[in-house]
């Protein structure tokens, strides 16, 4: 993902929340033990609709994130998923006094 410098982003919580979607990474989590905490928000950006999974890992990125896009894939019934890392100033202030819904 990435945002121009002045784009218009609207951050909130997701209307259809994917329980399925959810229930299936927390148990990834917990077996593979890659990421440490994850939140899912919904992210607007112009007219474009996205769920943004923020997460906060323990291995390369470049690894963990691949596998649970598609992980998320079947849940996601035509919406978009961006995947952030929480160690980016953006992900943390969107994430700033929400709780995780995983959190090893």
């Amino acid at each position: 993902m990435s945002l121009e410098k002045g784009s218009r982003v609207k951050i909130g919580l997701p209307k259809d929340y994917p329980l399925d979607m959810i229930e299936n990474l927390k148990r990834h989590f917990a077996e593979e033990k890659t990421v440490r905490t994850a939140y899912l928000l919904w992210m607007v950006r112009g007219e474009e609709g996205s769920f943004l999974l923020v997460l906060k890992t323990n291995r390369d990125k470049q690894i963990v994130i691949p596998k649970i896009g598609e992980l998320c894939w079947p849940y996601l019934r035509g919406r978009l998923l961006d995947i952030i890392s929480l160690d980016t100033a953006f992900a943390q202030s969107v994430t700033d006094g929400l709780d995780p819904f995983y959190n090893a």
